[in-house]
């Protein structure tokens, strides 16, 4: 098939070669001339045809060949546009997952600076937790050093409002309506005394002295006129014998009893009347609440990395 379709597109090239060849033999343009080069095309188209035969090759079978052609490069075309799309797509994606990329490795900067924060704020609260178990552990050996108050002398010893509280009945210090300290009160204040003097624990600290009475009204035409100045009075009598002297000197001037030796300058006196009880509130209280409110505090002054909410203490 090939050959015959050679052979019909090279016919007209024998053609014109014959009329070249026989041109020599007479003028082109004479009747001869003509007449023989018309012959030999004649003769040359017919012998293209019978090749053609020759080779069971027809103009049909050329013709589909060529719509076969044609339609192969109809194809070839659609497949080339369908991948060239193809590539604009991949293209596009390639774009768009860079785009994605960029982004993402934006919010894994943003991740891992907040990592760090967090980081940093883990470990501050770490150490701050930490510090919270140290002041914990302090307080704790702080009312340890007041162990065997409550059965021998009557003391309360526990933590109020974060801070160590050594609670002295009204009744075991004091007579009703007086400031003059009973024999069971001094008792209990030298052996407190004793306790802040001892070793290193409270080297420092200074204690607040708080009397509180309850809510009954003072009658005015007494001494203190009011429960301020019976819990003042009061106060202040606790904090002379706290701060008298513990043992009597070799020489000079002798007290008349000896106190519990604290130094003065740890020490300083306040007066709450009726207005902190600790048992019902300032406008009601029922007599068992007046009994617990009757009461003289000697309060270890917080020191300020103690100011914490530190939550219940055992």
């Amino acid at each position: 098939m090939v050959a015959a379709k050679w052979i019909s597109l090279q016919a007209p090239n024998y053609v014109a070669r014959v009329d070249s060849s026989i041109a020599p033999f007479g003028d082109p343009m004479s009747l001869s001339f003509v007449t023989l080069a018309a012959t030999s095309r004649r003769l040359l188209l017919p012998l293209a045809c019978l090749a053609l035969g020759a080779c069971g090759i027809t103009r049909e079978d050329l013709a589909l060949r060529d719509r076969t052609i044609d339609e192969l490069r109809v194809s070839l075309k659609k497949a080339e546009d369908s991948q060239r799309s193809e590539s604009e797509k991949h293209l596009a994606a390639a774009r768009e997952l860079e785009t994605i990329r960029v982004a993402v490795e934006g919010e894994c900067a943003t991740l891992r600076a907040g990592k760090a924060t967090c980081d940093a704020h883990a470990s501050e609260v770490a150490a701050h937790q930490a510090h919270v178990v140290a002041v914990r552990q302090r307080l704790v050996a702080f009312r340890d050093r007041f162990a065997g108050l409550t059965a021998a002398q009557g003391v309360q010893v526990g933590f109020r409002r974060g801070r160590l509280v050594l609670q002295l009945p009204a009744d075991l210090v004091f007579d009703p309506g007086s400031v003059d300290l009973k024999k069971g009160g001094k008792d209990a204040l030298r052996a407190i005394g004793a306790r802040i003097r001892e070793g290193e624990t409270f080297a420092g600290r200074t204690f607040l002295v708080a009397g509180h009475t309850d809510n009954s009204p003072y009658p005015v035409e007494l001494p203190f006129r009011d429960n301020w100045g019976l819990s003042l009075a009061r106060a202040r009598q606790v904090l002379l014998f706290l701060t008298g002297p513990s043992s009597r000197p070799k020489e000079g001037p002798q007290p008349s009893e000896l106190g519990g030796g604290v130094d003065p300058h740890q020490v300083a006196a306040i007066g709450y009347a009726d207005t902190d009880p600790i048992a019902g509130t300032v406008l009601e209280q029922s007599r068992e609440d007046q009994q617990k409110n009757r009461r003289v505090e000697i309060i270890l002054d917080a020191a300020p990395d103690e100011l914490l909410d530190l939550g219940p203490l055992p």
